[in-house]
């Protein structure tokens, strides 16, 4: 502690060092369910969202569309039908009973259409962007798709901005509750 600074000053300048962080943790959440919500629409999808997955949680982090904030399920990366550095675009998943499991756990809708693209992957985490609508497509437009490649990019320079690569740190962190956020 600094010379003559009283221990109350220092203590209230953590305290509001920590609020700031929440402070722009809860806008970053804003900013991506923004996006998120932008994504979707871009693709004709009914909900989207960020998930991150580690060796143990999976947990929504932005949505649009999906009825439980900050859901976390069991269910993580390696029982995916997918590989975690691989993008999925279906314009028509009816008959895939892989994807509809993926979707049921978030939205407990049936499933058209699937997206997903990997935002962030490093050793501990995977980041990645799912949009998804129960109907099918004939295809996505390839413009639309350009365009949610460039919002995917912000996206993980917003995630990797405000949540760096520390999995446990971010699962962690993500654990606050909707009315928590609210408040800030």
């Amino acid at each position: 502690m600094a010379r003559g600074v009283p221990r109350l000053m220092v203590e209230d300048a953590a305290v509001a060092t920590a609020g700031a962080a929440l402070e722009g943790q809860a806008a970053s959440i804003i900013l991506l369910n923004r996006w998120v919500r932008a994504a979707a629409s871009l693709l004709g999808c009914d909900s989207a969202c960020i998930i991150l997955s580690d060796a143990k949680i999976a947990r929504v982090i932005a949505r649009h569309n999906i009825p439980h904030a900050f859901l976390a399920s069991e269910r993580t990366l390696d029982k995916a039908p997918y590989g975690r550095d691989e993008i999925v675009i279906l314009p028509d998943c009816r008959d895939r009973a892989d994807i509809h499991a993926v979707v049921d756990i978030m939205a407990g809708t049936p499933t058209g259409c699937f997206y997903r693209r990997p935002l962030i992957l490093d050793e501990g985490r995977a980041v990645s962007l799912l949009l998804f609508g129960e109907r099918a497509r004939p295809a996505f437009d390839a413009r639309d798709l350009a365009l949610v490649e460039e919002i995917a990019g912000a996206m993980a320079e917003e995630v990797e901005r405000h949540y760096p690569s520390r999995a446990r740190d971010l699962a962690t962190s993500m654990r606050m509750t909707r009315p928590e956020i609210d408040r800030w």
